[in-house]
């Protein structure tokens, strides 16, 4: 996406933001960190939580035996970084590779190693896009970051 198709979002948000009391505010970032945990632990179509399973493990914040244990870790990391974030973008920080490398250790948390770069190559299932070997992966990311 361009830079300057974010800056018109962003602009868009602010003015929600403004018209909108508190409580709105936060029911609005509520259900869209519902929405967006929801549709990224199921992007690949096979996750058992439902909608309503992933809220009410976000609410709790408890792991319950009759849904699996990796599915559920994988939607309270989703929130615990988008809290980072927001913490971050608050704060006004930069967007830095040890930043992003944080996050997804976040994001992968209690399921397996984070923070660092695939040593294997990957497929995206269901995809046209081939993501890059993963000998290149390291110079892409030095050279995302160098502005």
């Amino acid at each position: 996406m361009k830079l300057d198709l974010l800056e018109v979002d962003k602009v868009h948000f602010n003015e929600l933001r403004e018209h909108a009391d508190e409580q709105s505010y936060k029911d609005l970032i509520r259900n869209f960190i519902y929405q967006f945990t929801y549709d990224s632990i199921t992007i690949e179509g096979k996750n058992a939580l439902t909608k309503l399973d992933v809220e009410n493990l976000l609410n709790k914040k408890i792991i319950v035996t009759q849904l699996p244990e990796r599915e559920q870790k994988e939607a309270l990391n989703y929130q615990n970084a988008f809290e980072h974030v927001m913490k971050l973008v608050s704060s006004r920080k930069v967007l830095t590779e040890d930043i992003l490398k944080d996050l997804h250790e976040m994001l992968v948390s209690g399921i397996f190693l984070g923070g660092q770069y695939r040593k294997v190559n990957i497929q995206i299932k269901h995809s046209m896009h081939q993501p890059p070997d993963y000998v290149k992966v390291y110079d892409r990311m030095v050279n995302s970051f160098m502005i």
